[in-house]
């Protein structure tokens, strides 16, 4: 089996290529843990895309790569309506506040806009045509990809070790 390590470092690498690629932050954190841990469904990468930029690029909402994670933690330990209990709610929750935390913890928050203010030192509407061309003209532009990055590491380590804990009863 592959190490973990190796798992968060290949999506982490993913995250920030597929970031550039794709041109978000939600559907290419998806796409990176998906990949990586082969489970990628193009559907959930389709409804992801209008959640990036802290939702339709205002950046008022959640990063866009704790979304994409959270998709990815949904996608491994959630189950179909019929089936689904508070306790598999919960258990789905705390996986992804363990990732948020770390957004916290690293950033300082788990919002897109104080995010950019983090990285950048300002913020932007991403919806605003001249505030998205100073965005894009920026050269540390990737700074947002290595935020996905993360968000796919962190996703794959708490995915992992909840799986190898043997607590969650959806696992």
């Amino acid at each position: 089996m592959t190490d973990k390590y190796q798992l968060m470092e290949k999506a982490k690498k993913l995250a920030s290529e597929y970031e550039s690629k794709y041109m978000g932050c939600a559907h290419s954190t998806f796409a990176a843990i998906a990949d990586t841990l082969e489970i990628y469904d193009e559907k959930i990468f389709k409804a992801l895309i209008g959640l990036t930029g802290g939702t339709g690029d205002m950046t008022f909402g959640t990063c866009g790569g704790l979304v994409g994670a959270t998709a990815a933690i949904g996608v491994i330990f959630g189950v179909n309506r019929d089936k689904l209990t508070q306790e598999v709610v919960s258990q789905i929750t705390a996986l992804t506040a363990k990732v948020g935390k770390k957004f916290i913890d690293t950033y300082g928050s788990y919002l897109c806009r104080e995010i950019h203010k983090k990285i950048y030192g300002e913020t932007f509407n991403l919806r605003d045509p001249e505030e998205l061309q100073r965005f894009l003209s920026r050269p540390d532009i990737w700074k947002c990809g290595e935020v996905c990055g993360n968000a796919a590491a962190w996703a794959i380590e708490a995915i992992l070790d909840a799986k190898s804990s043997g607590k969650n009863s959806t696992i």
